[in-house]
């Protein structure tokens, strides 16, 4: 049961107590209770019961905390189906074994049902390599598990009362440039519930110098420049429509003001905010100013919206569109 240094020859670690094997009263102690040959015979009283006159002078020199670490150290013992091993005078619990590796199929189907209603491709599957994870994909597609929908690009649908549901066009585009566009117009509008129009081709910016391919009918505008702060749809949404002075809204310029501001409030976590401040960074200036103006509007800590005022000419006046009647418009230098 034991190996390395026996217990009644080593130290006994019990917590982070130790009791020291030079003490003659506990050996004595130990050797009897490690002779019985179950422990049963220490009954249910939880210090040891006499077991002949030697014992018994000898477990009485001892006070009743260290009698029952002493019945905790026999019941370890005794217990042969504990699996614990004696390492450098210390019990430990050998290594569990490792469970056996996923292979990437069942990777992908599991995905796939977390997944359902979603777009997946092969960077997605965490634990395989991307060829696996791609012969995978490919796989559950011939099964009829996904269903095909760009070049390495796999829809999970979920049943429905009329079949099998299948991804919106926004959805297909918005995955294939993932990190790399945003919604914007009327598809942003929408998005922040500014809009009730969906347009029959969504609206997109993307962030690359060529024209993306495998985008379904998106239309897509390009901004030849990289963009190293991606967004959430959500948040990029938002910063789209300031951008274009809230030209796709519905609503009137103090309902826009409303729910922007619940947004903003109740919506966003403080780190997604900051992401967002850090994404209208390297924006053009007046954008930085009509986002800092609802910021401050939405009564947020200054410390977030700071970095965007002083990051401003003074001398420069902006035209801020729809957002030009917020309360604080000109102290954020609205024309």
């Amino acid at each position: 049961m034991w190996s390395g240094t026996p217990p009644s020859e080593g130290v006994l670690m019990i917590g982070r107590r130790g009791l020291p094997h030079q003490d003659e009263h506990f050996q004595h102690v130990l050797k009897e209770l490690l002779s019985l040959k179950s422990e049963r015979e220490l009954g249910p009283d939880p210090q040891p019961r006499p077991l002949n006159e030697p014992q018994n002078n000898g477990l009485r020199q001892f006070s009743e905390r260290q009698r029952g670490l002493m019945r905790l150290v026999y019941c370890a013992c005794l217990r042969d189906n504990t699996n614990q091993e004696w390492h450098n005078g210390t019990m430990s619990k050998p290594k569990s074994k490792e469970q056996p590796k996923r292979t990437a199929t069942e990777l992908a189907l599991r995905q796939a049902k977390a997944s359902a209603n979603s777009l997946l491709r092969a960077e997605d599957l965490k634990g395989t390599t991307p060829a696996a994870a791609t012969k995978a994909l490919a796989r559950l597609a011939k099964q009829g598990v996904l269903t095909r929908v760009g070049k390495g690009l796999y829809f999970a649908p979920k049943d429905t009362l009329i079949g099998k549901s299948r991804p919106s066009e926004m959805a297909i585009a918005l995955k294939t440039l993932e990190g790399k566009t945003r919604p914007t117009g009327a598809s942003a509008a929408n998005l922040l519930g500014l809009s009730t129009q969906m347009p029959a081709r969504p609206q997109l910016v993307a962030f690359t110098s060529n024209q993306p391919k495998n985008t379904g009918a998106a239309r897509i505008s390009l901004r030849r420049r990289s963009m190293s702060h991606p967004l959430p749809t959500l948040e990029g949404a938002l910063l789209e429509f300031i951008r274009d002075r809230g030209e796709s809204a519905e609503t009137s310029a103090e309902e826009c003001y409303r729910r922007l501001r619940q947004l903003l409030k109740e919506q966003l976590q403080m780190s997604r905010l900051r992401e967002l401040r850090e994404a209208a960074l390297e924006e053009p200036p007046r954008v930085r100013a009509m986002l800092g103006a609802m910021l401050a509007y939405a009564e947020l800590p200054e410390t977030l919206w700071e970095p965007l005022k002083a990051s401003l000419n003074p001398l420069t006046k902006f035209d801020f569109g729809l957002f030009s009647e917020l309360p604080n418009a000109e102290e954020w230098q609205a024309k």
